[in-house]
């Protein structure tokens, strides 16, 4: 829904990003599919190697790996793939100098004075290493790519801003599920994997 409310209502011009964790289901990457090429919106399928993604999985099983703050949200298996899908697109969209990272959170899952904030350096680099620490013990070396690198925080003009646009829209499930059938999506699948994330090129 949130491509079609950014690409019809506002006619922006989006890089629609796939994150595939290896548990995607064929009938979600077909959905995927039929609403981008329906919407007419570039996509790329981002799949991070799997037995990096294994490794932090099962330790996520075994241990809360991050701190009790870190976890008030979410298990430790979601906010590991959640933390390594918003690193990839920060680390894309400051490399191709992209504004703004749209995400999907419907209201009640983030904070209503969340839902739009300039990312900067300082506040990146110390949530950064929350994550890279405890994922490098579970996997080893390897998982800093996924990860800012030095240079990028050199970039602070192209720190994009985050904006959850559903936090604050107008919400209504049921209108929500007509129209994603208009647009190709078959709703037996509509919770059988990631969604796409869509950053907005401007």
């Amino acid at each position: 829904m949130l491509l079609f409310i950014l690409k019809e209502k506002y006619n922006l011009s989006l890089l629609a990003l796939t994150f595939d964790n290896g548990f995607i289901s064929p009938g979600a990457i077909k959905n995927i599919q039929n609403v981008v090429e329906t919407l007419g919106i570039d996509h790329i399928i981002y799949k991070p190697r799997f037995d990096l993604l294994r490794k932090i999985f099962q330790k996520s099983i075994n241990s809360e790996m991050y701190s009790q703050k870190t976890l008030q949200r979410a298990s430790t298996i979601c906010t590991s793939c959640t933390g390594l899908l918003k690193f990839v697109s920060l680390r894309i969209a400051i490399e191709c100098s992209i504004p703004f990272i749209a995400y999907g959170w419907s209201p009640g899952q983030i904070p209503i004075e969340a839902s739009i904030f300039k990312n900067n350096p300082s506040m990146i680099k110390s949530m950064q290493k929350v994550f890279v620490e405890p994922m490098r013990k579970a996997a080893g070396p390897g998982i800093e790519k996924y990860f800012l690198e030095e240079v990028h925080f050199t970039m602070e003009d192209r720190f994009p801003y985050n904006v959850s646009p559903l936090a604050f829209l107008e919400y209504n499930e049921k209108k929500i599920l007509n129209q994603i059938e208009n647009i190709g999506w078959n709703n037996r699948y509509l919770y059988a994997g990631y969604e796409v994330w869509p950053l907005i090129r401007c």
